[in-house]
């Protein structure tokens, strides 16, 4: 899995687009970047919009500068 190193930083570049949306009525900022394969949320969003969660293997996610990161 990758993210790219502007969507690591919360960067926009020409494939990343900042926007301000409404989750369960909670403003959030969106960070969509076309050259990243997966999409993250924050758990302490989930936790405060009462979302649900599934437990997933540990795996690893390779940053755009390089790092890797294992969730």
């Amino acid at each position: 899995m990758e993210l790219s190193a502007f969507s690591a930083g919360g960067l926009t570049q020409p494939k990343t687009l900042k926007l301000q949306g409404k989750v369960g009525g909670k403003v959030v900022l969106i960070l969509v970047d076309s050259g990243a394969s997966h999409n993250f949320i924050s758990k302490k969003l989930v936790e405060e919009l009462k979302l649900g969660m599934e437990d997933t293997f540990p795996y690893q996610v390779s940053l755009g500068d390089g790092h890797k990161k294992k969730t």
